[in-house]
């Protein structure tokens, strides 16, 4: 706080303003005495205050603290040091052992809380003159002479009271102390001792109870009340759990329902001390080879039983056999060397030791060894195929789907004016651009309005991947032709992505651009739902490129072709054969982007 400045003092040397000077000036003494008093209080307070972040726990004995230099804490002063989190709960209290620099070194005679603590105020404190208690039970008593506090432990506080050391130790529940013959000791009474003593006389019965020249008989039950312990009744339905039991009835071993819950029994582990033992679900009571008897787990069940193959029954019944839904028990063996379990879980003809002859549209020789495919035995329906499509709107040359491996191609035309010509001839002309690979290629040639389309079936083991290739105009995004198969176009036709790696021979990349297009099997249903129309008529008429997605290129391993030198057509019958798969690289040229209905 500020002081008030005193006015003008007086001077003898203007003697005509002396008296109004001196009256103002001597009025103003009293309001700044006050405000210096107030001033000099907030300096010594701010001179033993202060403030520490030392880490230190709360304990008595020597503690130090780093604190502001240019403090007036003096050797002998006593501080409080408390917690700034809990100040009434955390403190410290002592003397000053030594004051240096920023370092303060205080002697705790007096706590309070615990813990270790890091933020502290430290105040001046007035001494306490209180011991700390260093123990539980600990007491303060007036010293003899300067009647200051000190302090006793328990055993020392009962001598100076005068209590007895030598009490006799209880050693059942119920016993009682009371006063000997002379001289007058401290002895250890059981409770019938003390009925007997009390004049509660044990009758056949019940109790009688002596008062004067009379007596009454009591009733068991009414024995247990006046005596606080649970009746027989209050025992078995345990409507007072918390009476004690009486020994007498303690030694009945009584069985009290109150004491058990839902899913427990009676066990024991020692003798004499039965307990509840609560029963966890899917547990079993027994006892292992060491331990108690206890809830055990299932793991724990099999354990101990150990069942061993040996132990096994099998009866002749089916029920739990294996089947193409679960596992379980091979089925009985039908005792016949030429059958063998099948996918099916059911027992079928080996193939080994197969007998000669003709069996259907297969004639087995060679003791099993040689399979032959009959003549004509082999229809149109027996074949995997797949077919490819290829449309354009202007003159170019393209490979077919499926290369060496197909048919023959058909053709359509939709939307051509009139005058309009259109053709197609294999083979490839000065255009081709995919090098010395045999390649099966088409060239339609377009003049007029409207769309040529090319399908061809061949043969397949594949289908990994749907392939879309778009070759489009790069200004008017006008689609030229496009190509659609469930194989790469390199597929037949050199099987080699690098030399064919898209559809579209004398491609012009100054003019022109790829798209690959790879369709979900979902995205391909709706198309292939269109009736009336190809798949690459339902593109054309009903679908544009969705300029704004961008596609994921196929990663996966798709079929290329037939080992070198493999002639599908020359192939032994039932010969296994291998494809070859490769993973088609990206080129930089191509773009990847996904389809969507027009006006969407």
């Amino acid at each position: 706080m500020a002081i008030t400045p005193l006015p003008t003092p007086p001077s003898r040397s203007a003697p005509s303003t002396f008296s109004t000077l001196a009256d103002a000036f001597l009025g103003a003494l009293p309001t700044f005495v006050t405000e210096a008093n107030a001033q000099a209080a907030a300096l010594e307070l701010n001179d033993t205050t202060d403030a520490s972040a030392s880490s230190a726990a709360i304990g008595t004995g020597a503690k130090t603290f780093v604190v502001t230099a240019g403090k007036s804490f003096q050797p002998g002063m006593s501080l409080m040091i408390a917690d700034d989190a809990a100040p009434s709960t955390n403190w410290m209290h002592g003397q000053v052992t030594s004051y240096s620099g920023t370092t303060l070194v205080m002697n705790i005679t007096a706590i309070g809380g615990s813990g270790t603590k890091t933020a502290w105020t430290i105040t001046f404190s007035a001494p306490t003159g209180l011991p700390t208690a260093t123990a539980e039970s600990d007491m303060l008593f007036a010293a003899p002479t300067s009647f200051s506090w000190i302090k006793k432990t328990l055993a020392e506080a009962k001598t100076i009271l005068g209590l007895l050391s030598n009490v006799p130790a209880a050693t059942a529940e119920s016993d009682f102390i009371v006063s000997g013959g002379s001289p007058f000791a401290w002895v250890k009474k059981t409770l019938l001792e003390v009925k007997a003593l009390i004049g509660l006389v044990p009758q056949a019965t019940g109790f009688t109870l002596a008062g004067g020249t009379s007596s009454k008989t009591l009733t068991v039950a009414e024995t247990m009340t006046l005596t606080g312990y649970a009746t027989a009744a209050e025992i078995t339905t345990g409507t007072e759990p918390a009476k004690a039991i009486a020994p007498d009835q303690a030694a009945l071993a009584i069985v009290r329902k109150v004491d058990y819950d839902a899913n427990s029994i009676l066990y024991a582990t020692t003798d004499n001390t039965p307990t509840a033992l609560t029963i966890e679900a899917s547990s079993v009571v027994g006892r292992k080879a060491t331990g108690d008897i206890a809830a055990l787990t299932g793991a724990e069940v099999k354990a101990l039983l150990a069942i061993v193959e040996a132990d096994l029954t099998l009866a002749d019944n089916t029920t739990n056999n294996v089947s193409t839904t679960k596992h379980g028990f091979v089925p009985k063996a039908p005792n016949d060397t030429s059958k063998i379990l099948r996918g099916d879980g059911a027992w079928g003809q080996s193939v080994v030791g197969l007998t000669d002859g003709d069996k259907g549209d297969i004639t087995v020789s060679g003791t099993g060894a040689t399979w032959s495919i009959d003549a004509a035995a082999v229809s149109q329906g027996k074949l995997k195929t797949s077919s490819g499509e290829v449309s354009a709107t202007a003159t170019g040359t393209m490979t077919l789907p499926g290369g060496e491996y197909g048919f023959y191609p058909q053709c359509k035309a939709v939307g051509f004016s009139e005058g309009a010509t259109y053709s197609i001839a294999t083979g490839y002309d000065n255009l081709y651009s995919f090098g010395t690979e045999y390649a099966t290629t088409v060239k339609l040639t377009v003049a007029g309005t409207g769309t040529f389309y090319v399908r061809q079936r061949y043969v397949t083991s594949s289908g990994e991947v749907f392939w879309i290739f778009v070759l489009r105009n790069k200004i008017t995004k006008n689609i030229i032709s496009l190509w659609a198969a469930p194989d790469h176009p390199c597929m037949g036709n050199g099987g080699n992505p690098d030399v064919v790696p898209h559809p579209f021979s004398g491609y012009d990349p100054e003019n022109n651009e790829i798209i690959c297009i790879n369709p979900s099997p979902e995205e391909l249903g709706e198309m292939n739902a269109v009736a009336g129309k190809s798949l690459l008529q339902v593109i054309n008429e009903d679908y544009c490129i969705d300029e704004e997605a961008t596609g994921a290129w196929p990663t996966v391993p798709v079929t290329v072709g037939l080992p070198e030198g493999y002639d599908w057509m020359m192939a032994k019958s039932c010969e296994e054969v291998t494809s070859i798969k490769k993973v088609i690289p990206k080129p930089d040229y191509v773009l990847v982007k996904s389809l969507k209905l027009k006006n969407s």
